[in-house]
């Protein structure tokens, strides 16, 4: 129930209270009159008493229309005032509250609480600034990254649990098979297990070669083995360990060769891989994210993947921030799903240990089979020109299956995309039963005293970026940073956990606005 209807519900019931108190008063004084009394005074005072009652009833309508206008001017406007304090202190120091209703007294607290945002915001700028990492150490850390990303050798680093936490394009490469014709397949990912890429047996084989070789105080311990491949010569690659400096093994790196230039290096020949854990583990700049480098498929790493501990629990008692995602937006040749509309495009961006994974993102055109009408041309752009060589429905939604595997779905009117999806599972064989969040939702509940849920207006109140607009990935962009903005106030209004968050958007489902006011074409 929302404030107003609080509000009201509140006022009405204690007047409805108040009326039958008065009237049961009266009754019981009328009742205790003799009869003779009782017509005496009906006779005498009958008009009077009907003057009364419309007395009573204007009074009563003036009473409700002062309590309105109450609620309106102080009211309301506190509760957006408290709701936008929230974000400015939370996730968007920029943002300033904006109460154009309200009292004088309320638009004052604004004009002051604008006032002390001011100052938050140049506090925060100053220690933002003091706490940027130096030059010198952002400077090894593109050298490094563009070092892993052009170096012939497929470089894989995983943790002791066997999750991807680094792997370069090369890697990329060698370890996932791609259809010829349009490059779609699953590709590597951070978070994701190395097993899903190499046989199992032939890993912890390699790794039980290595302890073998830790046992017997082998100074540089490197296994040799052979990756499989379905089609072409198996590639050649050789596991070390990736120690701390007390010697504890952290996880194992993995150097894939490309059969031609593989040149077999003997064991003393090759140095031990370590990584002194001395200050930070996190090698990667937090306010850029895991490290990306935009040069084709880039090198992307995570290394706090290396001390984060693993968590057993199911996913929906798992903490928000923990989880990974994948945000996803569709285009369209129309609104009409159940009425024969068909999906023209595909965009996916993976969220993992809260930040956005630029290089690990899915981008598909789809040949719907039948024409696009001029009214969705004009909003997304795509033409039947464009799609006609385009792979069909069914083999690009076999290949997303395997990219959202194992995460959470997250979208913008989630309804609408997964309806477009769940209609071609019986094509494809494959069902798409991830957990769903819905950005539209999680804002209403967020954040329910204000007007404009529109994606832009989202995006506008956290102080997020807002990408090329009705274009399937700039779209599925713009939703995950303002996904990640969410998961704050989430926190901050005791909703920690996935199953938490499902709760509470299933309530907002049965209260929320209509949802063509928000519905955006697709």
């Amino acid at each position: 129930m929302d404030l107003k209807s609080k509000f009201w519900v509140l006022t009405l019931t204690i007047i409805t209270i108040q009326l039958t108190l008065l009237g049961y008063l009266f009754f019981r004084l009328w009742t205790q009159l003799p009869e003779t009394a009782r017509q005496s005074i009906w006779q005498s005072q009958g008009d009077f008493f009907g003057l009364l009652f419309l007395i009573s009833l204007v009074i009563l309508m003036g009473f409700l229309f002062l309590l309105n206008e109450i609620f309106q001017s102080y009211i309301l406007p506190l509760s957006r005032i408290s709701e936008e304090i929230e974000l400015i202190s939370t996730v968007n120091a920029g943002h300033r509250i904006n109460v154009t209703e309200g009292g004088k007294e309320i638009k004052s607290v604004v004009q002051k609480i604008n006032k002390a945002a001011d100052k938050l915001q140049y506090l925060q700028e100053q220690l933002h600034q003091q706490n940027q990492p130096d030059s010198e150490l952002r400077t090894d850390r593109e050298t490094l990254a563009s070092l892993f990303t052009r170096m012939p050798l497929g470089v894989v680093v995983c943790n002791r649990r066997g999750k991807i936490l680094l792997y370069n394009r090369k890697a990329d490469e060698l370890l996932c098979q791609r259809n010829p014709a349009n490059g779609s397949g699953i590709s590597l990912g951070l978070g994701r297990s190395l097993s899903a890429f190499l046989n199992q047996d032939d890993i912890a084989l390699a790794m039980h070669d290595l302890h073998a070789q830790l046992e017997e105080n082998v100074g540089d311990p490197v296994s040799y083995l052979q990756v499989k491949q379905e089609q072409g010569a198996d590639v050649p690659a050789q596991m070390v360990c990736i120690q701390d400096h007390e010697h504890s093994i952290l996880g194992y790196g993995l150097f894939l060769h490309a059969h031609e230039d593989y040149c077999l290096l003997q064991p003393h020949d090759q140095q031990s891989f370590f990584l002194h854990s001395m200050g930070s583990p996190d090698f990667a700049a937090k306010s850029q994210g895991p490290g990306i480098l935009q040069n084709g498929r880039p090198c992307t790493y995570d290394f706090q993947l290396l001390y984060r501990q693993q968590k057993s629990s199911p996913m929906d008692m798992r903490e928000l921030s923990e989880l990974t995602y994948t945000v996803l937006d569709l285009e369209t040749t129309g609104l009409d799903p159940l009425g024969g509309d068909q999906i023209v495009s595909i965009s996916a961006v993976r969220i993992f240990n809260a930040r956005i994974v630029p290089g690990e993102t899915f981008d598909r055109l789809v040949n719907p089979n039948r024409s696009i009408g001029p009214e969705s041309i004009r909003v997304h752009g795509i033409t039947d020109e464009m799609v006609v060589n385009q792979p069909g429905i069914e083999q690009v939604l076999s290949h997303f299956w395997e990219f959202v595997r194992d995460s959470v779905l997250v979208a913008y009117c989630a309804d609408f995309d997964l309806t477009f999806l769940q209609l071609k599972e019986q094509n494809i064989g494959l069902k798409f039963e991830n957990p769903v969040l819905d950005v539209l939702l999680l804002s209403l509940y967020v954040h329910p005293g204000q007007k404009d849920h529109s994606l832009e207006a989202i995006a506008n109140r956290l102080g997020t970026r807002i990408y090329p607009r009705h274009t399937s990935m700039g779209d599925a962009l713009t939703t995950a940073e303002i996904f990640l903005q969410l998961i704050a106030l989430l926190k901050n209004k005791g909703v920690n956990t996935l199953q938490e968050a499902r709760a509470v958007t299933e309530q907002v489902k049965y209260v929320g606005p209509k949802r063509d006011q928000v519905m955006p074409m697709s």
